[in-house]
């Protein structure tokens, strides 16, 4: 087996069964629909999911010859595979108090796969697409440059402002909406009726895909529009909309300005809208399908967590035949586990075996003070560091505080807005913490690759996004 150089993608927490679909779809979903090179190797450790190096060189140097025209063709196959996932999830999983054969069970189990595999096979564009658009940026900006001079920064941060509606933005106009009914008549039946029809629509909005099912409570939505409600929601709900449409004009002014980059700037738009889309797609389809993998789980004697920790095939072997064994090894990788497919061969590993190949030795310099990075939002901020490894431990983060954390996703996003500046190790202009910290004008530097290594709880530091920088303070 011939040694790997491996390009991470990202940083999030998932079960192995999201695990081993996406390795397929990379495999075979991506190449299916893309017409492109599959990505034949997939490394997951403890959160941390890797892609073959080798084989993404070869998929971007097709990408950069016609960065726009694939653009343009690979996101409506995303959006369609996407929206192919929700739709099979909506129609045949909605199995609440209902008992079926195994059988039939395991058949929708199938389906199920078949089609988050597909949506999981192209969920990783945004992140091919991103070094390729940055480098076509770049060219073009320094064509602008031998003409005349031109703030880089500045254009970078207008140009990828995303002017689109995101899930979370849709869901927090309703909300203001609903806090203005709140506000005139809280006991009335429109109230009442809208209320429960927000829940039905966006309950999906607090989960995690597979690993975090528990949908948004009544008293959880309660609170948030009672805090509207204490600060005046039609004025929360007027700022947001000018907030908006200040985000359109800047993007559609430095359009105007540099002509030339119109064409990457509207893609960079489709890659940012996709990034969220697909996003919302796989966990909104995860969480109408927690019904009936919960009543599968059920049948099989196993427990929910049981279940997303088994590959379909162990689940088929499971079926035919109750082994203690496979519950005891989905235990396992609850607490932690590693899955890789490389050269055709599939390791799953978990315990004490992931402890020992979980690899820190990042490149650091010692009594190193200064990190740098790409600037997403720009800005001048100095505060206290919160290094924050997943969402839960969001609660930690203080008004005020920077925080530091490998990439950000849409469950940051309400936690956010008490952080004075963001820094990230992964993640480049069209990543999730740059499209945030425009949206929220907060100083952000991206892709440091080893801010969450360098800082602790509690360091002083000046974040200079103007430049890129992150400097330790006394």
């Amino acid at each position: 087996m011939q040694k790997n150089s491996w390009y991470q993608f990202y940083k999030v927490n998932q079960c192995l069964l999201t695990s081993y679909l996406e390795a397929k779809g990379g495999r075979f979903s991506f190449p299916r629909f893309s017409g492109l090179l599959p990505l034949e190797n997939y490394y997951y450790l403890d959160g941390h999911t890797y892609f073959d190096e080798k084989n993404l060189h070869k998929i971007w140097l097709i990408l950069e010859k016609k960065p726009y025209f694939w653009v343009n063709y690979l996101v409506k196959k995303g959006v369609k595979e996407c929206d192919n996932f929700v739709r099979f999830t909506k129609k045949k999983l909605n199995w609440e108090n209902q008992k079926k054969p195994l059988i039939t069970y395991l058949k929708y189990y199938s389906e199920f796969c078949r089609y988050f595999q597909n949506l999981l096979g192209l969920a990783g564009l945004p992140l091919i697409f991103e070094p390729v658009l940055e480098k076509e940026l770049e060219k073009q900006i320094k064509k602008i440059q031998r003409k005349k001079e031109i703030d880089k920064n500045q254009v970078l941060t207008q140009l990828s402002l995303y002017c689109g509606l995101t899930f979370a933005r849709k869901e927090e106009i309703a909300k203001l909406k609903l806090a203005i009914k709140y506000y005139k008549n809280s006991k009335s039946n429109d109230f009442q009726k809208d209320f429960n029809k927000h829940l039905d629509k966006w309950s999906w909005g607090k989960a995690h895909l597979l690993l975090n099912p528990e949908p948004m409570s009544k008293i959880m939505l309660l609170q948030r529009i009672k805090k509207a409600w204490r600060e005046n929601p039609k004025t929360l709900l007027r700022n947001f909309r000018n907030n908006l449409q200040r985000d359109k004009r800047e993007f559609e002014k430095i359009i105007k300005k540099y002509s030339s980059l119109k064409n990457i700037a509207y893609s960079m738009q489709k890659v940012m809208g996709f990034r969220d889309y697909r996003y919302g797609c796989a966990t909104q389809g995860c969480f109408l399908a927690q019904e009936f993998l919960n009543s599968f789980a059920k049948s099989l004697k196993i427990k929910y967590q049981d279940l997303i920790h088994l590959t379909p095939d162990e689940v088929q072997h499971l079926v035919k035949r109750l082994d203690k064994t496979l519950v005891k090894k989905s235990r396992s990788r609850q607490k932690i586990y590693g899955y890789l497919f490389q050269d055709g061969k599939e390791f799953i590993f978990s315990g004490e075996n992931v402890k020992k190949k979980i690899n820190k030795s990042v490149n650091i310099k010692k009594g190193l003070n200064v990190i740098k990075g790409m600037t997403a939002q720009t800005g001048l901020v100095k505060g206290k560091v919160r290094v924050v490894h997943n969402y839960q431990e969001l609660k930690k983060l203080k008004n005020g505080e920077i925080l530091v954390t490998e990439q950000t996703t849409p469950s940051f996003v309400v936690a956010l807005k008490k952080a004075a500046g963001l820094v990230t190790d992964l993640g480049g202009l069209t990543c999730h913490a740059a499209i945030v910290s425009r949206e929220l004008r907060i100083p952000c530097v991206v892709g440091t690759q080893i801010a969450t290594h360098i800082l602790k709880d509690g360091d002083k530091v000046e974040v200079d996004a103007n430049k890129g920088m992150v400097k330790k303070i006394n």
